[in-house]
């Protein structure tokens, strides 16, 4: 869809008239043309409905980023942040390991000393420079890790211009941690730090149904509301439309989505089962979780 189209935009309530056809009529022209009416219906129902914006809907639906859900369980991938801080399982220095009796006396790293670090993980590469809980002090590992037991050891040095440097014994203790912030090599090296995969898993959710009704009598039966589009080049007007009525309620569906999706709460129990039951004896699916947008309807 042209996008200026949108800048010429304007909306009528009346009397249906003669260019109201019936493939222009927004419940069809969603059927042929869902990627340029969701994006306008967007606009109109969220900043163009008497100044109240819809958040979810025009961030989302606006953008094409809505997806409808047909099940009452959906399942989806989730991605985990590739880069984390790695677990101390024990640090070594001059042949002794830095403990809770000794730290306070220790000097990690000092006149240029290494310093072996045990990590839960192999998570850096040769090169890299690590960070500890206090992020003024920093250390550059030198190779490719060895394997002792579960543990993964690495040498470091203290990455400081001064033979006077070290690492504070504290933060090399058990339980402590240290997380990458880059890596440095000499000039004409071939080494290079690593990239982390971690496979993502996947989520479960149960939703909920959304159902909503509505009447046109009388006189609003031949009420309409008009979307009107004037092509910038040629003056010419065309023209999306609905029964008003019609309009008014999908209008009042989008707010009842949009709490519902912000606030709705769960029934379902740890064994899988729900409290509240309706008169048919199944359960009411009181959830909603969003990543885009997701609403199942009925």
């Amino acid at each position: 869809m042209n996008n200026t189209l949108l800048n010429n935009l304007q909306l009528y309530r009346g009397k249906r008239f003669s260019d109201l056809v019936d493939e222009n009529m927004i419940s069809n022209a969603l059927l042929t043309k869902p990627h340029e009416i969701s994006g306008l219906l967007s606009l109109v129902f969220g900043t163009k409905d008497d100044g109240i914006s819809t958040t979810i809907d025009l961030l989302t639906g606006g953008l094409g980023k809505t997806m409808i859900v047909e099940n009452r369980e959906v399942e989806w991938a989730v991605q985990i942040d590739a880069d984390h801080a790695v677990n101390i399982r024990f640090a070594k220095w001059n042949g002794q390991e830095v403990t809770l009796a000794n730290y306070a006396t220790m000097t990690p790293g000092l006149g240029n000393s290494p310093i072996y670090l045990g990590l839960e993980e192999r998570w850096f590469g040769p090169g890299a420079v690590l960070s500890f809980d206090d992020f003024h002090f920093q250390v550059r590992t030198t190779g490719l890790p060895y394997q002792d037991g579960s543990t993964w050891v690495y040498e470091c040095y203290v990455i400081d211009g001064s033979q006077s440097a070290y690492i504070p014994g504290e933060m090399l203790l058990p339980g402590r941690q240290v997380s990458r912030i880059g890596s440095a090599y000499e000039e004409y090296s071939d080494e290079a730090d690593i990239i982390n995969y971690q496979t993502p898993f996947k989520m479960r959710n149960h939703l909920q149904n959304l159902r909503l009704t509505y009447d046109i009598t009388g006189d609003a039966y031949s009420t309409v509301l008009a979307i009107a589009l004037t092509d910038p080049e040629t003056g010419k007007k065309s023209y999306l439309w609905s029964d008003y009525q019609y309009w008014k309620a999908l209008r009042e569906w989008k707010k009842r989505e949009e709490t519902a999706l912000l606030f709705s709460k769960s029934n379902r129990l740890s064994d899988g089962t729900y409290i509240n039951k309706g008169t048919n004896g199944r359960p009411k699916l009181l959830k909603i979780i969003i990543l885009n947008k997701w609403a199942r309807r009925a």
